[in-house]
């Protein structure tokens, strides 16, 4: 994964451990984080770009990820012993803070709600 700065032409980084192979890639809503969602869904690494560390959360379930509406939470459905996980998030610290066993065969999507107090999931 590299990166390059908009402002100056010579500036570029490049993240390491990313030979495994890479399925996306996204900033945070305040651009100091990179989340990569490496390849087969195994992992998402969240590096730092201010601080060259990373923290990982394994087991996300593809694509379904997203940022809180007030930017303080990321949550994600992970799947885990034949279940679907929601995963929630600290965006200062990275820390988990709630972990719910959905009720779902196949939990397709999710939404936040615009204060950012609930999360609305849906099934295939």
């Amino acid at each position: 994964v590299q990166l390059w700065s908009m402002s100056d032409g010579t500036w570029r980084s490049t993240i390491p451990d990313t030979d495994d192979g890479v399925d996306h890639v996204t900033f945070s809503p305040c651009g100091r984080y990179l989340l990569i969602l490496h390849e087969f869904s195994l992992l998402i690494t969240i590096w730092s770009l201010e601080f060259a560390t990373q923290y990982f959360i394994k087991n996300p379930k593809g694509m379904l990820f997203k940022f809180s509406k007030n930017e303080k939470y990321l949550a994600v459905i992970e799947r885990s012993e034949c279940n679907d996980w929601l995963a929630i998030f600290e965006t200062k610290t990275w820390k988990l803070t709630n972990h719910f066993k959905l009720p779902t065969i196949d939990a397709a999507g999710f939404e936040w709600c615009p204060s950012s107090s609930r999360i609305s999931v849906w099934d295939h």
